[in-house]
């Protein structure tokens, strides 16, 4: 019994520091990566009200399905190169999936899809509104169901293999 509680604690333990590390790369990818255009307003030039106005109007998109089309179109143009459609689209899909084998293995609560499917929706909305009010990527509705779909699909994955 002793062994098992030990074996019981490192598995928690390796696991609460790759979550933390998940974290920390997810925080990176989704507020200062350059490679995603993440550095392309600072808040410290000018007023930050009109530059909030400014990202409004021309980094914000509440019209669902608008930008998948697009990076759909983007995709089959042979002007364009396909990575920028696969980031999006892809990128978009697998970026929140880690939670959904995480949250349900250090917090027992998060097991049931009534309590994390609501708390992933919640963050990934918050992580929208984050964007928009840190410039630090456009606030689209587009990336509420792409995220959130691949947190749909990794969930049930995830119920059915760690049952």
């Amino acid at each position: 019994m002793k062994h098992y509680l030990t074996r019981k604690k490192c598995y928690k333990f390796f696991l609460s520091f790759f979550f933390i590390l998940y974290i920390f790369v997810l925080l990176y990818l989704l507020f200062f990566a350059s490679e995603f255009s993440r550095d392309h307003i600072s808040m410290m030039n000018g007023n930050y009200l009109e530059t909030l106005r400014q990202q409004w109007n021309s980094a914000t998109n509440l019209h669902p399905f608008k930008t998948i089309h697009t990076m759909i179109q983007i995709y089959h143009n042979p002007y364009y190169s396909n990575m920028i459609a696969h980031t999006n689209l892809y990128g978009n899909i697998i970026i929140f999936m880690p939670f959904s084998f995480f949250l349900p293995q250090l917090f027992p609560s998060m097991k049931k899809a009534a309590h994390f499917l609501p708390f992933m929706l919640f963050l990934i909305i918050l992580v929208e509104i984050l964007q928009l009010f840190t410039f630090s990527g456009s606030m689209d509705i587009d990336d509420v169901i792409l995220n959130y779909f691949g947190v749909l699909i990794s969930f049930y994955i995830c119920k059915k293999v760690f049952v």
